[in-house]
């Protein structure tokens, strides 16, 4: 899909709301969005700026200059569309989609909930006040404890909806998953967390300064300093349950999200889908990876098997390159005899009919080395000369 846009308009979308919720909505990455901002000589909002808004606190733009010399004020963005599902993927979202009656959600929560609110209540918060990290036994949440019976009731609602489909719950290394079609499919519900900038106040203040006034040259205790945070994270309220893994597929979602028009309460045949999705979507993977495999170790045995023919080669090249060194000395050796005046050698020359004598037994040899039925005992005990499977400890 493209979309095409002016750059006050992209000025304006990314100042009214942050480039990582502009980005999706274009079809591209936030760094994509972002280049696309620098190209066209847009401001973008710095790290306060935000923080500072959901403050409540003044906030002032950086104003759109006129575009440069060579800046176009037409912007292209061509979005990366997620690829169409598989077929087996599409089977499972259309069937997951199929309309089932209504569950009737009984108020007395599930003992999977009950458990996951029970080990809640009893957690220590982390730095930044909310439970978090409950095991693998229940529930994997992030939350605070006001919003403890909503997550609650949201997630009574989700196990009894995903076991009247089927599915069922085992324990995983964070938490609970929601097995689907024998898929374990991890999951998170958290609460989300809104970052602004820390004013330090008065008493931060005053207590470094006196800690400065007494300490100053105390390097040896200075990670004592009284600290100052630099953000404040503030809960929102709103509430976002995440799936395990990644999703290239189109249809199958990995986030939802509180949003102001419906609350994720009322999105959980929605989500049901995802899961539907995401457990077909690996079982595709599982079956991609597995013939990816199959492929490369036909390519392995195909590389092994040159490699070996290449060797076979060498060695039959350098058999025959020893061979023919041995007929052409043999041919030498006989020529030399033969041209050898033996007639004119005195019989008081010992040494000379010894040396003769030892160059016709050396030719004997080498005429019995290079018969034919030599080498043919010599090539079968080579594996060189093997049939593929005979001789070599290979199967044909």
């Amino acid at each position: 899909m493209r979309h095409v846009l002016t750059r006050q308009q992209l000025y304006d979308m990314i100042w009214e709301r942050a480039v990582s919720k502009v980005a999706p909505e274009l079809g591209i990455s936030d760094v994509a969005l972002r280049k696309q901002c620098v190209k066209h000589a847009i401001p973008l909002p710095d790290a306060t700026y935000w923080g500072r808004l959901h403050a409540g606190r003044p906030v002032k733009r950086k104003p759109l200059g006129a575009a440069s010399k060579g800046v176009s004020d037409r912007i292209v963005i061509d979005a990366r569309a997620k690829p169409s599902a598989p077929a087996p993927v599409e089977a499972a979202i259309a069937v997951a989609r199929q309309a089932m009656e209504a569950v009737a959600v009984p108020e007395k929560l599930h003992p999977l909930v009950a458990k996951t609110l029970v080990a809640a209540r009893k957690a220590q918060l982390d730095r930044n006040g909310a439970i978090t990290g409950l095991g693998g036994e229940v529930f994997r949440i992030r939350a605070h404890h006001d919003t403890l019976d909503r997550v609650g009731a949201f997630l009574n609602a989700l196990v009894y909806n995903a076991l009247a489909r089927g599915h069922r719950f085992e324990a995983g290394r964070e938490g609970l998953e929601m097995v689907v079609d024998e898929e374990p499919i991890g999951f998170a519900i958290y609460q989300t967390i809104r970052r602004s900038l820390h004013v330090a106040t008065e008493e931060e203040t005053r207590r470094r300064e006196r800690w400065d006034a007494r300490h100053r040259t105390d390097w040896d205790n200075w990670d004592k300093r009284p600290s100052i945070p630099y953000y404040d994270f503030t809960p929102t309220g709103e509430m976002a349950i995440e799936i395990s893994g990644w999703s290239r597929y189109e249809n199958a979602h990995r986030r939802f999200a509180d949003t102001r028009a419906r609350k994720i309460d009322s999105r959980i045949d929605e989500i049901l889908v995802s899961f539907a999705a995401f457990a077909a979507g690996r079982k595709v993977e599982r079956e991609e990876a597995r013939e990816r495999a199959r492929l490369e170790e036909i390519g392995r045995q195909r590389r092994a098997e040159q490699a070996r023919l290449a060797k076979l080669e060498q060695q039959r090249v350098e058999f025959l390159d020893r061979k023919l060194v041995q007929a052409e000395e043999r041919d030498r050796l006989r020529t030399f005899l033969t041209n050898l005046p033996t007639d004119q050698i005195s019989e008081e020359a010992p040494a000379m009919h010894a040396f003769i004598g030892w160059a016709r037994q050396r030719l004997e040899k080498m005429e019995a080395q290079l018969q034919l039925a030599t080498i043919a005992d010599e090539v079968s005990g080579m594996d060189a000369f093997a049939p593929r499977g005979e001789g070599n400890g290979q199967e044909g």
